[in-house]
């Protein structure tokens, strides 16, 4: 049987936006809310995994490929880290700054550049990987919806008038100049689950 992917519960629309980013600031249930023709296509439905036929050792790869890219991109952006962790499962993680403060103050496309770092990684590893698919792509999209989130509220917050993805070439710039950091720091994050900031540098340099 075939696993549903995500691509088929969205209408066309969104599933071409896709292709840069996940649409809206938020999960399935803020997208239904937004599109009558995706809440349709998803009626009944409970869960979607994303990347299904992606083995568990893989998905908690790809967990950590996403937190190494949002990590590498900012150090090249001169942000400091505290952190990065990834769930044990793969569900999830977090790149922590040293100054948060500091972080939240920096260049705003610094800050989307960042953001952004972390599908565009994932990205890249499924090219390299030769399953650089729509429904892939768009899987990859909604691991990274909380970036899109952020993204939006920054922007909304700062009154900015750009476009829906500013950053993300900047960061495909980056990754592909330091696409061999992000391969060591995802292999030792899928490990370790934790990296602390020092650790981290000592690996990115």
């Amino acid at each position: 049987m075939t696993a549903p992917r995500i691509m088929d519960y969205l209408c066309p629309t969104h599933v071409e936006v896709c292709r840069v980013r996940w649409p809206v600031p938020g999960n399935w249930s803020v997208l239904c809310d937004r599109c009558e023709a995706c809440a349709a296509k998803r009626e009944g439905l409970n869960s979607i995994k994303a990347l299904p036929y992606l083995t568990p050792a893989q998905h908690l790869l790809v967990q950590a490929i996403h937190e190494a890219g949002h990590a590498t991109a900012a150090l090249s952006c001169g942000i400091d880290l505290a952190s990065v962790e990834i769930d044990e499962y793969g569900e999830g993680g977090y790149t922590t700054f040293a100054d948060p403060a500091a972080a939240a103050d920096a260049f705003a496309l610094d800050r989307t550049t960042v953001l952004w770092a972390g599908q565009e990684a994932v990205d890249r590893w499924l090219a390299e990987k030769d399953v650089s698919t729509i429904a892939n792509r768009v899987d990859a999209r909604f691991l990274a919806w909380h970036d899109a989130k952020e993204f939006d509220e920054m922007v909304a917050q700062k009154g900015l008038e750009v476009q829906h993805d500013w950053g993300a070439s900047e960061a495909r710039l980056i990754l592909a100049a330091r696409w061999r950091y992000v391969s060591v720091l995802a292999a030792a994050l899928a490990v370790h689950r934790r990296l602390s900031g020092h650790e981290i540098s000592a690996i990115v340099g």
